[in-house]
């Protein structure tokens, strides 16, 4: 590393997610409104539409 001279750096990481556990994680936001206002917290989580969120869309955003 070029911060921290003789230390390792991570540079990147590989992970998988089970789908029925992403499936979940989508679900349970599903319905989640930002507060004060009626929109969805999806809409700025998925990188699309909340309606047309994916759990593969949401994984990758």
């Amino acid at each position: 590393s070029t911060l921290h001279p003789g230390e390792t750096t991570v540079e990147a990481i590989n992970y998988t997610i089970a789908d029925d556990f992403a499936e979940r994680i989508l679900t349970s936001c599903r319905d989640v409104l930002y507060p004060g206002g009626n929109q969805h917290s999806l809409d700025s989580m998925c990188g699309r539409p909340y309606d047309q969120c994916t759990k593969e869309a949401f994984m990758q955003y």
